[in-house]
């Protein structure tokens, strides 16, 4: 693989950003890009990253334009994400950084599209304002800028997993970062694996008094799937509080929105009370009571064959 074209903008959450230019030292910057690309696509291979899909097809436009476009598309493409990015670093406390728009091409011919925003690593303070000015370009700075693998926020389109349109880094999905996946237009999906929790807490939440282990132990015996067909098989023939259109709907509006569920993560159960905490497999649980106590308060009981070991640590 080897960038093709590339253009940069310095981003700040208190200025406009100038329109970006087709940078002139793509060559001497290639290497450097790739590695940030080569790593972002590791989350793909690894299935680190979450399934992603892009709000509209205006927001996919663009990244299209980045990858296959001509010049002018290209840059018309890099300016309407770098508005979109400093919009939103308005909106929360985001440090300056210099976005990265790019395109490549691989060795069968096929092209990717890459937008990451790097940010100054070390104490050179003046690295953004000669970027900015052109007193400097990005292949003379790079030392000073995120290296690949810390790289936070970085998007690499198309996706070629079934079902995900780009791959993004572990560290943009994190909610500190979440304005740059707002900013591609990008919505980011739960992980399957981590979803098993949210949808095990909206079940049991959601089910008629007493059949909260029922239902809880339905899930963790049910095949990884679509979330409607795992909470389908979750509720069947168990009376519920809540329909299951309810439940569906409040696990699909979430921030990150639950599309697939992945029951062969050992799914745990955590019981806190106070400095109280027990731990424990969900299908387990029914091995745990809790009563409210006569004298106010609650009893805790554990029922369980083993005789229990009590250990001290400071």
């Amino acid at each position: 693989m080897k960038a093709t074209r590339f253009c940069l903008s310095v981003v700040r959450r208190d200025a406009s950003p100038a329109a970006p230019a087709l940078a002139e030292d793509v060559d001497a910057v290639s290497d450097f890009l790739v590695s940030h690309v080569d790593e972002l696509l590791k989350g793909a291979v690894n299935s680190t990253a979450p399934v992603t899909s892009f709000i509209d097809a205006a927001k996919q436009k663009r990244l299209d334009d980045l990858r296959t476009g001509t010049d002018d598309e290209f840059l018309r493409a890099a300016e309407s994400l770098t508005r979109d990015l400093a919009s939103q670093m308005a909106r929360v406390n985001s440090k300056p950084g210099v976005l990265v728009c790019a395109s490549f091409e691989e060795a069968d011919g096929s092209r990717v599209a890459a937008a990451v925003k790097l940010q100054v690593v070390s104490d050179h303070g003046a690295v953004l304002e000669q970027l900015e000015s052109g007193e400097t370009v990005l292949s003379a700075v790079r030392k000073v800028l995120d290296r690949p693998g810390d790289l936070q926020k970085g998007l690499v389109y198309p996706d070629s997993r079934p079902g995900s349109e780009t791959v993004i880094g572990d560290k943009a999905n994190q909610s500190e970062a979440r304005y740059f996946l707002q900013a591609m237009g990008v919505e980011a999906e739960e992980h399957s694996k981590r979803a098993l929790g949210a949808v095990a807490k909206a079940l049991a939440d959601a089910s008629a008094p007493g059949n909260r282990d029922a239902v809880v132990r339905r899930l963790d015996q049910a095949g990884p799937g679509p979330l409607e067909d795992v909470v389908a098989e979750a509720v069947r023939g168990i009376s519920m509080e809540r329909s299951t259109p309810e439940i569906l709907r409040d696990l699909q509006d979430r921030e990150r929105p639950i599309r697939a569920v992945d029951t062969s993560a050992q799914l745990k159960c955590t019981v806190r009370a106070g400095a109280i905490k027990i731990d424990l497999p969900a299908a387990e649980m029914s091995r745990v009571t809790i009563e409210p106590s006569l004298d106010g308060g609650f009893v805790i009981e554990v029922r369980t064959d083993a005789e229990p070991l009590v250990t001290y640590r400071s």
